[in-house]
């Protein structure tokens, strides 16, 4: 009777679920590039290591050990995660093979029951799929609006307090200091890392689907107290006290003391959630009626409460048992998928070096004064500086800048870096208060295009004129999404574009930008594209050749 015993849990073991180790553990070597990638230039993601221990940990924990139904719904999405397999291999993309990895742990959540609990462990998937970054820049997008957002309520509560200063765009000028608000909403303490802590409890503590959603909902609202707190604070210590809490080790300990602020409101959202959401006894009343439950208090328990198991009699059935020959099947086809995508990703990966951060692959020495010609397109370089910004890599690091002028414009041209794909540079022009009036694309006769915007602040009644474009380190130009048809952009922008991407080199953005009182003519519109396009041109000769020394 016990070798019986043995024998049958270790056949309630096999089947899918070593199919499913065995396809998950096909997906590493690429999901590795992903995670290394995250954590190097994508700072607001980088709580994936508690996320995935977490999950790893809870779910071990939680699955009841037999019981496994392996429906339609889990099937289809183990479909899904080959098919993101498939696709990811064709264009070598990280993030297909993140997602796809997800979509299995997702089936496998779908499939399991929770150990004394009616419910199965699919509230446990929030937790990996926070890992997966937002496809298009989605976090980038999130990140400015959060900006800009935070930047308009703080200076709104600063007048309020009597402390006077002046706001344009993403920037608060006090006497003697400007503050760009450009990291409060970013990094470790971001508006991600508290939807994680929510997600953290929200699995911690078994909440509904209701539950959840509105704690994640207050989890947007205490991330906005959190920043417009940052700013507040920085602003007033500066101008009561002139002390700056915007850099260094006080800016830190500031972002940290906000981040726990901010996680002792979501436990306590989510306590008063509990207290006003706590289950109703459906009482039965005695008579004929007796027999029926009241629907308003079932629904209620039903959206708000978990219902524990009672004691069961026999062992459950385990759906996910198969006979010794299906068993096989499983097994050796997950086995064979497994070996040749191991293979493949090992010969894709093989001579291909992990990206390394932005600080070890770009200097502001990497050009000088004298990487562009003292005249261009009849301007005239009157001086060169270097601006260093932040880490945060939604802003580029080093800013190389030459002035150039002429008898009635005065044109900046800068190489900003590093960035690691293509960039929607106009937004940071809206977040500082620029309105774009036009926007198309310039061929030029080596068929290297660049993007012309039109702007206007009408606040200052500035008009500005800016053109970019983009290339990498090999030298390689980086083209704007124009011409592959709608279908094709948003296909690039959801899966090859951004760090994400096997082997993603780091790139350079060359602008040309000029601030002018009124609209620009023609005649002059044709010296600036000529500017831009020998100066990006001679900035692409000193990229290239900085990279092959190094």
């Amino acid at each position: 009777m016990q070798t019986a015993e043995i024998v049958s849990k270790v056949r309630g073991f096999v089947g899918m679920r070593v199919a499913i180790l065995l396809l998950l553990a096909a997906h590493l070597p690429y999901v590795a590039v992903y995670f290394i990638s995250l954590w190097q230039q994508r700072t607001h993601y980088q709580f994936f290591p508690f996320a995935v221990a977490a999950f790893i940990w809870l779910f071990s924990s939680r699955r009841r050990k037999s019981g496994e139904q392996w429906s339609a719904l889990p099937v289809a999405l183990v479909l899904g995660d080959l098919s993101c397999v498939l696709l990811g291999v064709v264009i070598r993309s990280p993030w297909l093979f993140a997602f796809g990895m997800f979509l299995s742990v997702l089936a496998w959540c779908v499939a399991s029951h929770e150990e004394g609990y009616h419910r199965r462990l699919t509230y446990l998937a929030l937790l990996p799929l926070l890992t997966i970054r937002l496809p298009a820049n989605g976090d980038n997008q999130i990140i400015a609006w959060l900006q800009t957002v935070t930047t308009a309520v703080a200076s709104r509560m600063l007048q309020r307090f009597g402390f006077l200063h002046f706001r344009e765009g993403n920037v608060l000028e006090f006497p003697g200091k400007r503050f760009l608000v450009e990291e409060a909403c970013s990094g470790v303490q971001s508006l991600f890392t508290i939807l994680f802590i929510g997600a953290l409890v929200i699995c911690w503590n078994r909440r509904t689907l209701t539950h959840g959603i509105i704690l994640l909902a207050s989890g947007v609202v205490f991330a906005g107290v959190m920043n417009v707190s940052r700013v507040v604070a920085i602003a007033v210590a500066w101008d009561q006290y002139a002390v700056d809490l915007s850099t260094g080790y006080q800016h830190d300990v500031l972002g940290y003391v906000c981040l726990g602020i901010a996680a002792l409101l979501l436990l306590s959202a989510d306590s008063f959630l509990t207290f006003i959401t706590d289950p109703v006894p459906d009482l039965k009343s005695a008579g004929t009626l007796g027999n029926f439950r009241n629907p308003l208090i079932a629904a209620w328990n039903y959206l708000f409460s978990v219902s524990r198991e009672s004691i069961r009699t026999g062992p459950a059935q385990d759906s996910s048992k198969h006979t010794p020959g299906r068993q096989s099947v499983w097994n050796i086809g997950a086995g064979l998928i497994c070996v040749t995508l191991l293979l493949f990703q090992t010969y894709v990966l093989r001579g291909e070096t992990p990206n390394r951060p932005p600080a070890e692959i770009s200097r502001g020495d990497t050009f000088d004064a004298e990487t562009l010609p003292a005249t261009v397109a009849g301007m005239s370089r009157s001086h060169y500086l270097v601006e260093e910004g932040s880490s945060d890599t939604t802003t580029a690091r080093f800013s190389n800048v030459w002035h150039y002028t002429s008898d009635n414009l005065e044109a900046r041209v800068s190489c900003d870096h590093p960035y690691f794909d293509w960039q929607l540079i106009q937004h940071s022009y809206v977040r500082e208060g620029w309105e774009i009036t036009e926007s198309s694309e310039q061929d030029s006769p080596d068929g290297w295009s660049a993007t012309m915007i039109r702007m206007r602040n009408i606040a200052e009644n500035r008009h500005g004129f800016l053109l970019f474009s983009m290339f990498d380190r090999t030298g390689k130009t980086l083209e704007p999404e124009k011409s592959a048809g709608a279908g094709s952009r948003v296909f690039d922008r959801l899966f090859r574009s951004g760090p994400d991407r096997s082997g993603s080199i780091m790139s350079y953005l060359a602008q040309t930008f000029v601030v002018t009182g009124s609209r620009i003519p023609d005649n002059d519109v044709q010296k600036l594209i000529e500017l831009h396009f020998q100066t990006r041109s001679q900035l692409r000769l000193a990229a290239t050749a900085s990279a092959a020394s190094n």
